[in-house]
């Protein structure tokens, strides 16, 4: 039996699981359904794909074959586009290759502040289907969120890029405040910090890995985690951080080690990036499905 997953209850009363599997640049096929399988026969019971990395039919593959009722998997997925008219149809592409439905639907990169009010709009709508168990948004900064709150219900999640080394303090402050549970994808930090010498001897004293250390960090914020591995053994020692808690003096040395805010995209990725776009009946571009996940996550 693999490791059990404490939950926690999101402002709408869905129940989310504290620590999730994430899938962003596993390649589909093969290598995804594996490491998917992997996760949850671990213990994992929280899956996060999106509909820019292309993996989320090899995603329900995954978790139709296996061995775990769907309703026991909470899966989240986001939508690519920046089109409103185009919200409803991608969400329902989702769902069919996600098995009939997604527990949590994202809009993953909210960019232009005018247009957020209208997906948020049909955010809602894909709340009232019934096929979605609560609607979020991923890397939001607070004027994201000023624009939503203005024009209609809360996200229930904002998923950011979080690291004991590099986070936005203010931006998750906010959201907690406020019953907006935080995310954290790329605990880890890419794996950049893993051999940081802090890091390290704080590994030696308390026996815990590197990786292990940085998520019972993020889960001491209050924040619902996601690292990510394709290797059998590291996806099951990510999920080992319940038996040991960091103590205060350990917490407070590692809010030292925050440095300046760092991009939500790795070195360099920006200048091999291109991605095809499609324009929807609002004439807003909209990044095409299908195409090779670009650097943004």
């Amino acid at each position: 039996m693999g490791t059990i997953v404490p939950s926690k209850r999101l402002a709408n009363g869905a129940e989310i699981p504290l620590l999730g599997f994430g899938t962003w640049r596993i390649p589909p096929g093969l290598e995804t359904e594996r490491a998917v399988t992997d996760a949850l026969e671990a213990g994992y019971r929280l899956i996060d794909t999106a509909q820019e990395y292309g993996n989320e039919e090899s995603v329900g593959r995954a978790i139709g074959r296996g061995r775990i009722p769907r309703d026991e998997i909470f899966v989240t997925t986001k939508y690519l586009g920046a089109s409103p008219s185009g919200l409803r149809r991608s969400f329902d592409e989702s769902c069919r290759r996600l098995g009939g439905y997604v527990d949590l639907f994202l809009l993953h990169w909210p960019i232009a502040v005018a247009v957020v009010p209208l997906l948020w709009r049909e955010m809602e709508k894909v709340a009232a289907s019934g096929r979605c168990r609560a609607i979020g948004i991923s890397n939001a900064k607070l004027r994201h969120l000023a624009a939503i709150r203005l024009h209609g219900i809360q996200p229930a999640v904002n998923q950011l890029k979080v690291s004991a080394f590099t986070y936005n303090r203010q931006l998750s402050g906010y959201c907690q405040r406020r019953g907006m549970a935080v995310q954290a994808y790329c605990p880890l930090a890419h794996g950049r910090k893993l051999y940081d010498p802090r890091l390290l001897r704080m590994s030696e004293e308390i026996g815990k890995t590197p990786a292990q250390i940085l998520i019972r960090w993020a889960l001491q914020q209050d924040f619902i985690v996601l690292p990510k591995s394709v290797h059998r053994d590291r996806i099951r020692q990510n999920l080992e951080v319940f038996d040991f808690q960091l103590t205060p003096a350990q917490l407070q040395e590692m809010d030292g080690w925050k440095s300046a805010l760092w991009s939500p995209f790795p070195p360099g990725s920006l200048s091999s990036f291109s991605s095809k776009v499609l324009t929807g009946r609002d004439g807003i571009v909209t990044p095409a499905y299908g195409e090779t996940p670009g650097p943004r996550r």
